[in-house]
């Protein structure tokens, strides 16, 4: 099973990514005992309290589930460039989003998916539903002090900790 993240611009497939003007980064290696990434919905249904009657009030949000994550990587020189391009890209074109196939975790399965997947499967127990490994438009999330060497400086290696939030 693949444990990858990949960022890049958007190609002209829903799977794919464009070659240019800055290749896809793919994120495979983490610090030992580390996780690649964490992801975790956005807009889950809430329970606000309780009427006097007894019945609950609960909040939902009125579009489908979105997804925010938490990445830690270890990547090479080379690769860190190319994702402060792409940090630099998506300043410049706000409104196009990076593409982020994420293939650590399968999306739940459901009768419909609202996404891309990257290859499609059903559950044994529903062959109704579908999941799969999604593709997603994010806007990359990069706070101060994202990137650190790690380890000897020749040695090229550098640890990156960033997030991303579905648009």
């Amino acid at each position: 099973m693949p444990t990858q993240m990949r960022l890049g611009i958007a190609g002209g497939t829903p799977t794919t990514f464009a070659t240019t003007p800055i290749p896809v980064v793919t994120m495979t290696r983490v610090v030992s005992g580390g996780i690649l990434s964490s992801r975790s919905e956005i807009g889950f249904l809430a329970v606000l309290g309780r009427s006097t009657r007894g019945t609950m009030a609960i909040a939902a949000p009125s579009y489908a589930i979105k997804y925010q994550w938490e990445f830690s990587a270890i990547l090479t020189d080379v690769e860190v460039s190319q994702l402060g391009a792409l940090l630099q890209w998506q300043k410049a074109n706000p409104n196009s989003g990076v593409r982020l196939i994420d293939e650590v975790e399968i999306l739940d399965p459901v009768p419909s998916q609202p996404r891309p997947l990257l290859a499609t499967t059903a559950p044994a127990w529903n062959a109704g539903y579908v999941q799969g490994f999604g593709v997603f438009s994010v806007i990359l999330l990069a706070e101060p002090g994202w990137r650190t060497r790690f380890a000897r400086p020749s040695e090229g290696l550098i640890e990156v900790a960033f997030g991303a939030e579905e648009r």
